[in-house]
């Protein structure tokens, strides 16, 4: 597989299809990372958070160029990959099943231009558009993570505010409650413990889904 873009160059073609032909790895994934790439700042910026999003939707760590286009497939890796998605996030999607599926995954270093007209999808609209899709993989394949995550920022929230609540309340005299602090801390604490308590939920009956 290679962008439509021109960004990718062909004379690389024999370097990452060599570890398939060779039986060393399933899929073979391009790497442009660094200041070598020619990738401008906010591309390579924008790349790597969408590398941590991905890395957290699977348990197996995180790849150096998650979103790069330029990929080879071994004849077991397409038996075994089945991507739903029609966006951009298609490219988080076939390494998330890769890896859940236990396929060998291999990097090598390629070239990329990026002085040719390519995309016309502006790298705002790419990025967020990915990265809203991979939070809904997140939850869908790692439950407990996505709402056990938030859930503790809410308790937390919680937490700061409710010890707020209470220094206001003994440092005055006569003790006065601020009743909208504590508003807040009891629905953030509320919120906060159902959330947890979905993603404790959902983890299990995805588990028991797997089996």
């Amino acid at each position: 597989m290679l962008d439509g873009d021109h960004q990718h160059d062909p004379k690389d073609i024999p370097r990452i299809v060599e570890p398939i032909l060779t039986g060393e790895a399933d899929v073979v994934l391009g790497v442009r990372w660094g200041k070598t790439s020619g990738m401008p700042l906010y591309r390579r910026v924008g790349k790597r958070a969408l590398d941590y999003a991905t890395a957290a939707a699977t348990k197996n760590g995180m790849l150096t160029d998650s979103q790069c286009g330029f990929r080879v497939f071994s004849s077991r890796a397409l038996n075994a990959i089945e991507p739903t998605d029609k966006g951009l996030s298609i490219e988080s999607q076939m390494l998330m099943e890769a890896q859940e599926t236990k396929l060998r995954i291999q990097e090598v270093n390629i070239d990329a231009r990026y002085d040719v007209d390519g995309s016309k999808v502006s790298p705002g609209r790419h990025g967020s558009s990915v990265l809203g899709r991979i939070i809904t993989l997140v939850s869908e394949k790692r439950p407990l993570l996505f709402f056990g995550v938030g859930g503790a920022a809410l308790l937390l929230i919680a937490s700061a505010l409710g010890v707020i609540v209470l220094q206001t309340y003994y440092s005055t005299s006569p003790h006065q409650l601020a009743v909208g602090y504590t508003f807040i801390v009891v629905f953030l604490g509320i919120i906060g413990t159902i959330t947890i308590f979905i993603g404790v939920t959902l983890n299990v009956l995805t588990r028991l889904s797997a089996r």
